[in-house]
């Protein structure tokens, strides 16, 4: 999987009016959003369903555990 580039994530921001988005904001969105595709992706190699049929209380810490670096 590609990395989301923080600098496409401001630009795409600041293109669309959002001139309040920083550098710094720039790259935690950039990383929340990585993090969600390889939460998904997971998700969708998984044997078992996972996320796509979790509870909604424990959709968030699903969601977590997925996001964690594997390695």
């Amino acid at each position: 999987m590609r990395e989301i580039d923080s600098n496409a994530v401001l630009s795409l921001a600041r293109a669309q009016g959002h001139d309040w988005l920083d550098e710094a904001a720039a790259a935690r969105v950039a990383a929340g959003a990585a993090a969600a595709t390889a939460a998904v992706t997971a998700t969708l190699r998984a044997i078992e369903p996972g996320l796509l049929v979790a509870d909604a209380a424990d959709f968030l810490a699903t969601l977590e555990a997925l996001a964690e670096p594997r390695g």
